[in-house]
């Protein structure tokens, strides 16, 4: 009788170890290079290089960063006029207007951008890879730049859960019990 009481209460506190096992998440980040590099003509595009898309088994996504910056070479001769220059996925992640000094050399550009809109993480978790559009809106239409830069993207992320040593220890104190009471139980 005392065997099944201790026994009972062995596999109570196993089970009960089990449902309040408390976990320590841990926050986290994923961070890759990107670089841009070529010519821009008109209102035109030029994509960045590709980045690894967020892995979800790595835990929960919260936000997602993107810094671009470097030079733009002004081909052209038209002097003192706005053009806009953005980076863009589906939607503008940033937009910057400059005014065009005329044929320019090394005019920076920088661009800094961070999100945690659910729709937009969606978008940069899976798998295969990604890239960012360089904009290019040119008031005049006929402006040329030659576009060199370099950033990163950032994935800060919330780690999949894991058990504390103690726990872990209460959990292997109770299993141990409930083994010895069922050894006691056993005939010789």
């Amino acid at each position: 009788m005392w065997n099944i009481v201790r026994t009972s209460f062995a596999l109570v506190i196993v089970a009960v170890t089990l449902a309040f096992l408390p976990t320590a998440a841990l926050s986290n980040t994923v961070t890759q290079s990107i670089v841009l590099s070529g010519v821009v003509s008109g209102s035109g595009f030029q994509p960045t290089s590709t980045f690894v898309a967020f892995n979800p088994t790595l835990g929960t996504l919260l936000d997602f960063s993107v810094t671009l910056s470097g030079t733009l070479n002004y081909d052209g001769t038209a002097a003192n006029h706005p053009d806009v220059i953005g980076l863009r996925d589906q939607s503008s992640i940033a937009s910057l207007t400059m005014t065009i000094p005329g044929y320019g050399m090394g005019l920076p550009f920088s661009f800094n951008a961070t999100t945690s809109n659910a729709g937009l993480l969606a978008e940069y978790s899976g798998t295969g890879s990604r890239d960012f559009v360089f904009e290019l809106v040119s008031a005049t239409g006929g402006d040329v730049f030659n576009v060199n830069g370099s950033g990163s993207v950032t994935f800060d992320y919330t780690s999949a859960a894991t058990p504390e040593p103690g726990t872990l220890l209460l959990l292997g104190t109770g299993l141990a019990s409930a083994l010895g009471m069922r050894r006691k139980k056993q005939p010789r």
